[in-house]
């Protein structure tokens, strides 16, 4: 479900111009409030980590018919470093519990 939850709400803030912009809709919509300087800087390098980016295409992460030739079989699109944002800010402790 989280997974679910976090493509959606990755989609929904990927309209936005930038990286700053999809960062701080997506704060918004998940905790009420937009990202601390810190928290912004921190969740744009998230993004663009070299690990996340190299697990992105990563072939775990693709969908491969096992019944098909695989020139037929189509990847699904990867984990996207969006997505993966969105999902930490789902499984984040701030968004579990009430204050």
């Amino acid at each position: 479900m989280v997974h679910k939850q976090a493509e959606a709400l990755a989609e929904r803030v990927g309209s936005e111009a930038n990286d700053e912009g999809r960062v701080t809709k997506a704060f918004e919509i998940v905790f009420q409030r937009p990202p601390s300087a810190e928290e912004l800087k921190a969740s744009i390098e998230f993004m663009h980590s070299p690990e996340l980016l190299q697990a992105a295409s990563h072939p775990e992460y693709k969908n491969v018919a096992m019944e098909k030739p695989a020139s037929a079989a189509a990847p699904a699109p990867k984990e996207s470093p969006l997505k993966s944002l969105c999902w930490a800010l789902l499984s984040s402790t701030e968004f579990l519990c009430i204050n």
